[in-house]
């Protein structure tokens, strides 16, 4: 199915059949459509999908499906790059006018190997399988990338922080680049986006010039601007139809192989029986075998749907990240404060408290941590510290001063769950 919705979309971009709708998007949008759609992705390639570095006040205007559709195609392509089977996502402004999403195999820039590959594909438009990529997934994403206006990006060696990713303009145009005026025929609307998707072009129809249902030489321009173009679907299909007549053909033919191996082996036991005298099969005693059920020790996990949260943070962003973040706690309450956190405290009951060094108002964390620690009622529950500006050795201070852990902001979902199941289930 996923296969077939991606010919759809590639055909439907290709002739025209996709207009921009331009929205305001926030990255949160983009978080929470990654967070349902990711177990999809990574219960096949059996990847592990992490966040990198997020601006969470990061918003910009562009077509929310269509930049969510080459979000997820680019994962995918990634993650049959990524030797740890890990996928990291960022998205973060590189200037007042644009913004980079990067996608890689390790925290931060992306391996040598996998920077290398995505510039050779989606900047110089190599071949997907000369890298073992899925071709239609990798040519949809390419064409998604030009669509929505973006590109390739890979900083110079020279640069103080090497980034790699895809760079977009916040503000994208509401009219495709594809777009030409709808009194044309449709063979000049194709013909235009394979010149815009030169390599794409390559490899679908492996030659401009070659009609891909009789497989004759098409005629100059003007001599066929009437004829129809085949739709890009009804190409690609039929290729995929072929390819799945040659997979089933090779399956019969190793279950055809199977049949007469596993003939030959019942004709070779019953041979073997044959020449057994009924006497001697008598006379070998019948043992029983007691299999012994190893003992089943349960792994304990982590139920976040039984836990409730405090968390003490003044920025709005912050905290609409750490409750997309952990969408399956049973609560979650925010306060911008000690003070404001001090009536929630007496007003509900949490399983554990998450706190921002730099608070507003008379109290920061260390000294919100001290006051919670005196107080009888809130003295057990556990308390974890976060900060955006995180020095060497402040780990180990916030431990020292009494908080259960420290995670560095930004708070991803790895990192919390990490921090909860070391507090809830080593108890």
């Amino acid at each position: 199915m996923d296969t077939m919705n991606s010919v759809v979309e590639y055909s439907d971009i290709l002739q025209n059949r996709a207009p921009l709708k331009v929205d305001d998007i926030s990255i949160t949008d983009i978080i929470e459509k990654l967070d349902e759609n990711i177990q999809n992705i990574s219960g096949i390639n059996d990847i592990q999908f992490l966040y990198g570095k997020i601006s969470s006040s990061l918003k910009f205007k562009s077509d929310l499906h269509k930049f969510e559709s080459f979000v997820l195609t680019v994962i995918k392509v990634v993650s049959r790059l990524s030797k740890d089977k890990k996928v990291y996502f960022s998205a973060f402004p590189l200037d007042n006018d644009t913004f980079l999403i990067g996608l890689s195999d390790q925290y931060g820039n992306p391996s040598e190997y996998v920077a290398n590959v995505l510039e050779q594909v989606y900047e110089n438009n190599r071949d997907p399988k000369d890298f073992g990529l899925p071709k239609l997934t990798t040519y949809l994403s390419r064409v998604l990338l030009e669509y929505l206006g973006g590109r390739f990006y890979r900083s110079s060696a020279q640069t103080l922080r090497p980034e790699t990713g895809f760079v977009f303009n916040l503000t994208l145009s509401s009219k495709s680049r594809f777009e030409t005026a709808r009194t044309q025929p449709d063979v000049i609307i194709y013909k235009n986006a394979v010149a815009d998707q030169k390599q794409v072009s390559e490899e679908i129809e492996k030659s401009e010039d070659v009609d891909l249902t009789t497989g004759q030489e098409i005629p100059a321009a003007d001599d066929d601007i009437f004829k129809p173009v085949p739709p890009v679907s009804q190409e690609i299909l039929s290729k995929l139809s072929e390819n799945i007549l040659d997979e089933n053909a090779a399956d019969e033919e190793v279950v055809t192989s199977f049949e007469q191996d596993e003939t030959l082996d019942v004709q070779a036991e019953t041979a073997n029986k044959g020449d057994q005298l009924p006497e001697q099969e008598s006379l070998i005693p019948q043992q029983e075998v007691k299999e012994e059920t190893p003992e089943v020790v349960p792994v304990k996990s982590l139920d976040l749907s039984k836990l409730n949260c405090l968390y003490i943070e003044d920025q709005i962003d912050s905290q609409l990240l750490f409750k997309v973040q952990l969408k399956e706690l049973r609560d979650v309450k925010f306060a911008v404060s000690f003070e404001e956190a001090q009536l929630l405290l007496f007003d509900h009951q949490f399983d554990f408290i998450v706190m921002d060094i730099n608070l507003q108002g008379e109290y920061n964390g260390l000294d919100a941590l001290k006051i919670i620690k005196t107080m009888p009622a809130f003295s057990s529950i556990p308390v974890i510290a976060v900060t955006a500006y995180v020095l060497p050795g402040d780990k180990e201070k916030f431990i020292a001063a009494g908080f259960d852990d420290f995670i560095s902001k930004p708070i991803f979902r790895e990192k919390m769950i990490a921090s909860l199941e070391k507090i809830f289930l080593s108890r």
